[in-house]
């Protein structure tokens, strides 16, 4: 298991170091208070799939990235999950535009994070609400961009300028960004869809009081206003999460981690903040890294498709609705990856597997 004071990962054009804080430091893993038995789903469940691609890259990264994605989706629906920072939006806007632009011309959807990182003279909850209008007004005849996310693991506190829950005022940005982008998304008559992320997970304890203090925040209005929600999840790389043994039972862990994390989302802490049933969950980033010999290429092939396979396990009765993984071409850190492909665009065996569960969807049993 490693801990996110190892990996470094490039995100809208800066590097982010994923520090302050040791694996002993947190909590164990969640689990449901119930037991789990998984349903199968049946064969008109359906899951949207994605990836993270390079983020602002240049012109040949990015033709690279399209050409790559092309190869996955070949022709089924497919998202771009890409990150916006409030704080760095002028610099970043021209070049997200080029981008979301090409991504579209190859019939791709968009998945556009706003990022709630405060410049040094502006923290303002209410200021970043607006910047969030703007963004839904601006893209309102863009429609590629079918979903915006709202903050950036607005519950995470372990890294400035990534993860957004590390500002003290993260949850009213979320609720005030939420209602201020669906009011703009009326009156632009936009079809954006308005959600949020949560990293799974800080414990027990940490999980209902966070969700707690989010329905007593954000009451009926914000639980109407929000369309999804989407769990970050990364089973065996990123604690409190250990994926014990090898072959078929390393799958069957990573199998009945995201079950868990699903079902534990859903059923006990979404509606703490009156998030009904109808609003659509889904994996809004999940991964597993490489680091040969000991973090094996087929091992993420394994793991990439138990967590697929999970998911769809629950996609009819928990109404999930994407899986995007973390990341299309990661660079190698000290050994470390989670790319489908290396750097260079090397596939690993799992990219190729990839396009196999992205054809075949939920349509087979899990």
């Amino acid at each position: 298991m490693l801990n996110r004071t190892t990996i470094t990962i490039a995100l809208i054009g800066i590097s982010i170091v994923l520090s302050a804080c040791a694996a002993s430091a947190l909590p164990a893993k969640t689990t449901p208070s119930a037991s789990i038995t998984p349903p199968i789903a049946p064969s008109n469940s359906s899951i949207t799939y994605g990836i993270v691609p390079p983020q602002l890259p240049s012109q040949k990264v990015l033709n690279q990235s399209i050409a790559a994605m092309t190869f996955l989706a070949d022709g089924k629906p497919f998202i771009v999950h890409l990150y916006m920072t409030w704080s760095n939006y002028k610099k970043e806007h021209s070049v997200l535009a080029h981008d979301i632009a090409a991504y579209s011309a190859h019939n791709m959807q968009i998945d556009l994070a706003l990022q709630y990182v405060p410049s040094s003279a502006n923290s303002s909850p209410s200021k970043f609400a607006n910047f969030v209008a703007q963004v839904v007004t601006g893209y309102s005849r863009q429609p590629a961009l079918t979903r915006i996310q709202v903050t950036n693991e607005p519950n995470s506190p372990l890294n400035a300028g990534t993860f957004n829950g590390s500002y003290s005022q993260a949850m009213q940005a979320l609720v005030l960004g939420i209602e201020a982008g669906y009011n703009a998304k009326i009156k632009s008559h936009s079809d954006v869809k308005l959600g949020f992320n949560w990293f799974y997970s800080f414990g027990p304890s940490a999980d209902q009081k966070w969700w707690s203090e989010l329905g007593a925040l954000g009451g009926s209005k914000f639980a109407n206003d929000v369309s999804w929600v989407g769990v970050d999840d990364y089973p065996g790389t990123w604690v409190p999460h250990t994926l014990a043994g090898t072959g078929s039972a390393l799958y069957t862990a990573g199998y009945n981690s995201v079950v868990t994390a699903l079902y534990t989302v859903r059923t006990e802490f979404m509606p703490l903040a009156k998030l009904t049933p109808q609003v659509q969950l889904g994996l809004s980033e999940i991964g597993w890294s490489t680091n040969p010999p000991t973090r094996s290429y087929a091992d993420q092939a394994l793991l990439l498709q138990a967590f697929a396979k999970g998911a769809c396990s629950v996609s009819t009765k928990d109404n999930l609705s994407f899986l995007q993984w973390f990341e299309l071409a990661g660079k190698d850190r000290n050994g470390l990856s989670m790319g489908l492909l290396h750097s260079n665009f090397k596939p690993k065996p799992a990219f190729k597997l990839y396009k196999s569960i992205i054809q075949e969807g939920c349509t087979k049993k899990s």
